[in-house]
């Protein structure tokens, strides 16, 4: 797969810009132009790093920028442990939505809450 906007992703940028475009706050609106300016959200290669009953985790690469989907179908948090290819090792990543992560050029860890994404970007 390499091409199109992945569905998760889709539902947050879509909501949020048809029905309240006039009412974002500022973070918002900057979560939204993060996600609207990172060509990996919508084009490159996708990479699975895990996929479970109530977990889905990708990584997506495009022209040096890279996302991380991490979609949590659970009814609790979930801590998830995440290897990454060593071809996207070393690089800084933050998190789009503010849940707790933590990187060491190798793994990522990631605290994704009930039914929730989040967005490692670089």
């Amino acid at each position: 797969m390499d091409a199109g906007i992945s569905p998760e992703v889709y539902d947050y940028c879509h909501g949020i810009s048809s029905r309240m475009k006039d009412r974002l706050s500022d973070g918002e609106s900057q979560k939204l132009s993060i996600l609207r300016n990172n060509m990996a959200v919508l084009f490159g290669e996708i990479i699975p790093l895990r996929i479970e009953k109530f977990c889905y985790a990708y990584l997506r690469s495009y022209f040096g920028q890279e996302v991380v989907v991490v979609v949590n179908k659970k009814n609790e948090l979930s801590t998830l442990k995440l290897d990454l290819p060593k071809k996207y090792r070393k690089k800084e990543f933050k998190a789009l939505l503010g849940n707790r992560f933590s990187y060491d050029n190798y793994h990522l860890l990631v605290d994704v809450p009930a039914y929730r994404v989040e967005v490692i970007y670089n």
